[in-house]
Formats: C-alpha cells, sequence, structure tokens
C-alpha cells in the first residue's frame, strides 16, 4: 500500500527569506517520498519586476514570469538533487497569480487541497511592517491548511535574550 499523496504549497518571490521557504519545502518533500510540490509567484511590481527585469522595468506578463519561475524551479530543484542525490518530489506544478499575495498564495492552497503551505518571512517590525503590511501573517490568516513560516536565523543576541534550556 503506498502513501497518500502530501501536497505542498511554497510561495516563492526570489528573495532570500522565500529561497529559504523553498528550500525546506524541498527538504520535506523529500522526506516524504509521495510529495507534490506546487510552488507559486505572486506578480506584483515590489518583487516580479525587480527579480526579472531589474529596477524601474514594467511589470512582466503573466506568460514570462511564469517561464521565469519555471526555469528558477528547475536550476534550484536540479541544485537540490545534486547536493542531496535525492528526488523530492513526486510531481512538481508550478503557478503564477496576481494581485494581493495573501489572497492568491492562500486560495491556491484551498484550490490544491494542500497539507501544508511554507512561506518565507522578512521579519519585518514596527512601522516597516505597518507600511508593507505581512504577507506571512495574512496567509496564516487566511489559509485552510497547516503554515510553515520560515525566516533566517537570528545571529544576532541583540535582538533577544532567550536562554537555551539545561540538559539534564
Amino acid at each position: 500500500m503506498s502513501k497518500p499523496r502530501y501536497v505542498i504549497v511554497v510561495a516563492l518571490d526570489y528573495t532570500q527569506p522565500s529561497e529559504l521557504a523553498f528550500e525546506k519545502a524541498l527538504e520535506l518533500a523529500a522526506g516524504n517520498g509521495e510529495a507534490e510540490l506546487h510552488v507559486v509567484n505572486v506578480c506584483t511590481s515590489e518583487t516580479t519586476v525587480g527579480a526579472m527585469s531589474g529596477i524601474g522595468a514594467s511589470p512582466p506578463s503573466l506568460h514570462d514570469a511564469g517561464l521565469y519561475l519555471q526555469n528558477h524551479v528547475a536550476r534550484t530543484v536540479t541544485e537540490f538533487q545534486a547536493r542531496t542525490g535525492t528526488n523530492p518530489f513526486k510531481r512538481l506544478v508550478t503557478h503564477v497569480r496576481a494581485d494581493d499575495p495573501g489572497r492568491q498564495i492562500a486560495q491556491l492552497a484551498s484550490e490544491v487541497a494542500a497539507d501544508l503551505l511554507v512561506i518565507g518571512t522578512h521579519d519585518r517590525h514596527g512601522f516597516p511592517r505597518l507600511l508593507l503590511g505581512s504577507v506571512a501573517e495574512a496567509v496564516s490568516r487566511l489559509a485552510p491548511c497547516s503554515v510553515l513560516v520560515v525566516r533566517a536565523k537570528i545571529a544576532s543576541k541583540a535582538r533577544l535574550a532567550i536562554e537555551p534550556s539545561a540538559t539534564d
């Protein structure tokens, strides 16, 4: 008897936090064996234009954004396979959406009956978060499944003074 499919959606906006989320999604999928991985990019002028064409360029067509996403995902998966020696999924699908990222990512998770949604966070606080909003926060509120928020490891001890627990 085979394992039931395990559907993972990962949001990719070509920033370092989303690349960390993509890497985590590949690791989780590889550990499952029957995973179906859906990679979504929501086109906004802030993310996709900067990644694809440079600052100040006009927004790409959804077709061009889709081709860019497919190429980026193929390169990343090839590098992951070479590094780990594993095939991280049974099925891979890329999706390009437009408009509100939080809503579009959660909507895709609903459409594909996702078991897990993986998203990176920039970890903005205070006024920048208020101005820019938080896609990760919106996704966690709207998603129909569990959400794994991936962030870079905190390097500075000045941010949090949490001591590790003592081991017996």
